[in-house]
Parts: C-alpha cells; structure tokens; sequence
C-alpha cells in the first residue's frame, strides 16, 4: 500500500527529530532506523508464523526470544539499552534469519545509549510503522538525506531521473541488469520495478512463467560498491522492495579484479565524479591511459555489456569535452560501441548536494548508428534551486518518446520524426569522429555549424571569407581605439587553504590554469565550497566569463559555460556587452597570446599582471561588424577543426586576422 509523500516526509522528520540529538550523522541515522525498522520486521513476521502454527521458520526463539521487538520497547533505563545493543550486534548470528539480513546486521553496533531517546525512538516505530506503511517507499524517501554528508562525488540520483533512464534503456526479463557503483540501488530498485510492472496482464496479475520468476528473483539483478554501509543500505532497499535475495556485495570495482570476467545485458549506473589526490587506483586490465575516474568507470561499464549490451550512464561534463588523452579515448571507445544519444542535464539536477552539469549517455552495441541523437533538458519537473519543489514543466516524457523512437529506427532502419524538434539535434558519426577532441558537446558544432549551414556555405572552400574580411578592414581607420580595461571588467580568483578539508570537495567548480582549454570550460578537477569562496579571494562569476592564464601558460583561454571560480593564476573578464562581443573578445585574447607572451615578467615561471592586460591596446570596430568578424572567424575554425591534423596554415591565417586589431 502507497504511501502519500508528505506523509513520509512527515514520518522521516519526526523520526530524525527524535535521534538527532545523539546521532548526527546522516549515515548514522539512517543505520539505526534501518536496524530497528528490520527488527520490527523480523518480529511481525515471527508473529505471523506463530498465529499460523507453524513450528519452522519461527525467527526469536530459544535465546532469540529475548530480542523481539514486543519485549525491548517494554523496557527501560540502562536495561532497555543493554538488550537493544545484544540484540542489534549479534543477531546476525541467528540461524534462523535469511542471509540478506544477516548481511544488513553484520558489523552493526547501537549508537543511540540514551536511555530516554532510545525509548523515545523505539515507541515511534512502534507506533508509526504498521501494515499501512510502504516500506520501499520510506526507505526510497529515506535515503535522500545521505546527500547532506557526501564527499565522494556519489550524489543520490533523483528517482525520476533513475526511472527515465531504466524507461529509455528499456531492460527484459531474460536479462542480467547491473550497477557497478551502485550506492543505495536506486537504479537496481528501479530496474526490478520496471520487470516487475512490465510482464503483467490487463488485471495487474504477472505473466511471468517459473523459470522467469525465479531469474527476476535471483539472478537479473548485480551491483557492488567499495562503501560497507552502502552495500548495507543498497540490501535493505532492495529487500525492502521485495528481492530478498540481492546480488550485491561489497567490491571496489576499479581495483578488483574477480568481476572483470563477468559481462551483463544492462548497465545503467551513476558512478562517482570525483577523482582523489594522485588519481584513482585501477588494476592493470584497463587499457586507457588515465587515473581519472569517470574515465575508468566509463570504460568499465562498455567493457562489460556483453554483445548487444546497453546502457545508460550519467557522466559530467569532462567526460563529454575535456581534451585530456584518456577522456579523448573514452569518446572513441563510445563511439566505437554504438553511443547513440547524448542527452544533457540541466545543472542543478543534484541540489540541493551539488550543482554539476551532468548528460546521459546512451549506448546499445547491438546497432550501428550513423547519427548520434542529443538531447537537451531544460525542466525535469522540479526546480533548479537549492531546495528543488515539483512544477508543471517537465522535457522528461517528450523526451523518453523521442528517444525510444530514435532508438527503434536505427534498428528498424527508418525515418525518425521527434515530437520535440526544438530540443533534438542529429549530429553524424563522421562529423563527431572527425572533430580533433571526438566532442560529445552539442555547442561544439552548433555554435559554427549551424551558422554555415543556415548560410549554405560550402565548408570545404569558404571561398569570399578573406574577401569579406578585407571589405570590413576598408574603414578601419574609423575604429575605435581604447584598452581591455575600457571594454572589460577584469578580476582574479584566489586559493582556499590547501589543509582546510571542508573548503574543497562542495559544488562550485574551481578552475586551474590545467583546466582552460581554449573553449568552452564547464568541469573542471577541483571542485570548493561556498565556506571555501568566504575565507579566501576566489569568487563565483557568471557562465560567459572569459578566462586567461597570467602565470606559467600565459595566454591559456577559456570561456565558462558554467558559474565558477577560479585561482589567482587566472585573470577574469566579464565583457562589457554594449561594447565588444564576448567572444570577439575571447578570439583577440587567443591571438595575442605570443604577445603577451613577449610581456610576460619573471624567470623561471613568466607571468604577466592584470595592469598590463587591462592597458593592453585593441582597436574596436562596431558591435555589428564585431559580430560579421567572429562569423568569419568560426567559419575559417571549422576548417582548422577538419583539416588541423595535416596543415596549420588556416590557424596562422585566423591569428593574422585577429593581430589586424592590436592597436
């Protein structure tokens, strides 16, 4: 029986509300109401079996019976605590209990010793879960306050978005389903739900035969985590939700090496994001040159479809543009395997843990497409602040029928039609392959592409651009001629103190000069806290920000695609619109990187100062012409995009131009 969200809202605060005083841990909570929810489980089923007269299969008997429910919340003082730590840290022991619960109370210990909380606590779940209580929906309810105490860049994923996922990669019954990062299980519980509502008749009843019935049960559902109280949480979801025997266990999968062997039909999983200091530890069967870890999970999860394998994976932004070698390869090897739809995420999907721009990526390695759908999400159907609430505005369901639809005519080798042309874009194999970073981002090629095909130019000519280029130098003499300082507000970032461990690891990415790659920048390898941005000079700037490094790689460019903050290496200019297009900005820093180079200050580790940029001189023509100028700039770019691999000429020929401007 469903259980109202509001009401469950309701239990689960009153429920916190009564430990928290002594339990502080969101981990810890969670433990402890885990334990005792089980405990008053295990005792109504003993129940049951005693009013049916059974003599086997009874739970609390001999010395067990000690620790029925019934009997601890009659107790009190330090009796009540003594026999509720005998019952919590041994019953494990029981023979009489299956192993999945056995599992759930290995390792445990009793964490509330006040006697008053204790039976304070004990009385509410006496009182509260009954019968009419779903218990796979308050757990699902539960576990969202783990986000509150996550450092490990494993942000609970938000259910809708699990079951859009498991929708879209559409899983059967004959097959084998896992997530090798699987947290708390929310895809498995999802995946086990979606088989489970997928096989019933008109009057709801399964049409599922024994032998699928028993696989469904105990042997369609995989997952491991390096965590032991997630592996501890993941079996009491899932046990919760009816699969009293889960295939889940306790298993760094990087570093493991007993389940590479194993291949499966679905993968669908949002592994971790953040890699730590000195790069992740990976044995040696990975064949990618990177410690990163989305790298490494990315390439586990492709390795371990089986044939005709899918999946659908959340990955941040890194994993779709950084220039990075192994992030490069990751590209190539998805390509390789039959991605067929990138769709994005709109930031903010995680909130209130993290802010991360994230897309998901869809693979199946039994088709061969020829095109790559993206996808992009605006709203999800809840809002993109720091407490999200539900509302009317959901790209979700459109988008589930765009996909399946594209997916069925690859297959079927027929036309596709989206709903939603406004939000899809196709995008060829060729063209992705043929880019010099294998980008998997949508603005790599629509910001240029649609611009040249939208003006029927031919782009492998671009025959008249120097022409035109030359008939807007014809009043150049009219030009304004001012400083970046006049056309920008300039600024720098700072550094949180290195050894202060709750400055780093929160939601505002924090760019390093390593991170700028001549592009749009929406990831980055460090991410700090808002206490972080407080106690030092860094500073959150808005998305379109341009970036350039003053020390060591002077001239290093990038553009932020997300808000950030960045070191104090880097100078920051937020483009006074009115007055000079950001990105014939951002063009005129590229181009003057060798000589700001020349002007750089310093021995071993050159460097040049804000004052010096903010004098630098540029000679501006008007925002219209400005705009005809960075047009024809992208156009000559898609050329050195197809053919930088064999000649340079059309970069020295864009660098000339932009060097027209210096004054």
């Amino acid at each position: 029986m469903s259980t109202k969200p509001d009401e469950l809202n309701k239990v689960i605060a009153d429920l916190r509300q009564r430990i928290v005083g002594k339990v502080a841990m969101p981990t810890d909570q969670i433990e402890q109401i885990t334990l005792f929810l089980f405990l008053k489980q295990l005792s109504a089923k003993h129940d049951d079996l005693v009013r049916l007269g059974s003599k086997s299969g009874l739970i609390f008997v001999g010395d067990w019976s000690e620790y029925h429910f019934d009997k601890l919340v009659r107790l009190s003082g330090k009796e009540l605590v003594s026999s509720c730590r005998l019952a919590i840290e041994s019953l494990y022991k029981n023979p009489n209990i299956d192993k999945t619960v056995r599992q759930v109370f290995d390792r445990s210990f009793l964490k509330i010793l006040e006697p008053k909380v204790l039976s304070n606590f004990l009385s509410y779940l006496d009182e509260n879960f009954t019968s009419d209580l779903d218990l796979g929906d308050f757990y699902e309810s539960l576990l969202p306050i783990l986000g509150t105490q996550n450092e490990l860049g494993q942000f609970r994923t938000p259910r809708h978005i699990i079951d859009f996922i498991v929708d879209v990669v559409d899983p059967s019954i004959d097959e084998e389903i896992a997530d090798p990062a699987c947290g708390t299980a929310g895809f498995l519980v999802s995946s086990f739900n979606y088989l489970k509502n997928k096989y019933v008749d008109e009057s709801g009843l399964s049409t599922l035969n024994p032998d699928q019935t028993k696989h469904l049960y105990n042997d369609a559902i995989f997952g491991w985590d390096m965590e032991p109280l997630m592996v501890k949480f993941s079996l009491a979801n899932l046990y919760l939700h009816g699969l009293k025997v889960p295939n889940v266990s306790e298993n760094d999968t990087l570093l493991s090496e007993t389940i590479w062997d194993k291949s499966f039909d679905v993968i669908v999983a949002n592994p971790p994001f953040i890699t730590p200091t000195g790069g992740a530890q990976r044995h040696s069967k990975f064949t990618i040159p990177s410690n990163n870890t989305e790298v490494l999970f990315c390439e586990w999860i492709v390795k371990h479809l089986n044939f005709e394998g899918r999946m659908g994976v959340i990955v941040p932004e890194g994993i779709v543009f950084a220039s990075y070698k192994g992030h490069q390869e990751i590209r190539k090897l998805l390509l390789d395997n039959g991605l067929w739809a990138v769709v994005s995420l709109p930031p903010k999907v995680f909130m209130p843990y993290s802010g991360v721009k994230t897309s998901i990526l869809f693979l199946d390695k039994s088709i061969k497409p020829k095109s790559v759908l993206f996808y992009e999400i605006e709203n999800h159907g809840f809002s993109l602040n720091q407490n999200p609430s539900p509302i009317d505005a959901n790209d979700l369901p459109l988008a589930k029928t765009d996909l399946s639809s594209f997916h069925k005519s690859i297959k079927d080798a027929t036309k596709f039609s989206p709903k939603s042309t406004s939000k899809t874009k196709l995008i060829a194999i060729k063209e992705l392959r043929n880019n010099p970073l294998t980008s998997l981002s949508l603005e790599t090629y629509t910001r240029v592409n649609n611009q040249a095909h939208s003006e029927g130019i031919d782009l492998a000519s671009l025959e008249g651009a120097s022409e035109e280029l030359v008939a807007l130098f014809a009043n150049r003499s009219e030009w304004k001629k001012c400083t970046l300082g006049d056309v920008a507000k300039w600024t720098s970032g700072g550094t949180p103190k290195a050894k202060t461990r709750e400055f780093y690891g929160g939601d505002i990415p924090w760019v390093v000069i390593g991170d700028l790659n001549e592009g749009i920048v929406s990831t980055t390898s460090q991410h700090i806290t808002q206490a972080g941005v407080k106690k030092s000079s860094a500073k959150v700037l808005p998305a379109g920000t341009i970036m350039f490094a003053m020390y060591g790689s002077i001239g290093k460019t990038g553009i932020m695609g997300v808000p950030m903050a960045t070191n104090q290496a880097i100078a920051c200019a937020t483009p006074d619109t009115k007055t000079i297009d950001p990105y014939f900005l951002f063009y005129f820093m590229q181009g003057q990187k060798d000589a700001f180079l020349s002007a750089g200050q310093g021995g071993t580790q050159a460097n040049i100062s804000q004052t010096i940029i903010k004098n630098w001189k540029i000679i501006l023509p008007d925002l219209a012409t400005q705009k005809k100028i960075v047009k024809l700039i992208e156009k000559k770019r898609v050329v050195l995009n197809d053919y930088l691999s064999k000649s340079n000429s059309t970069k020295m020929e864009i660098d000339s131009i932009i060097a027209t401007f210096a004054g």
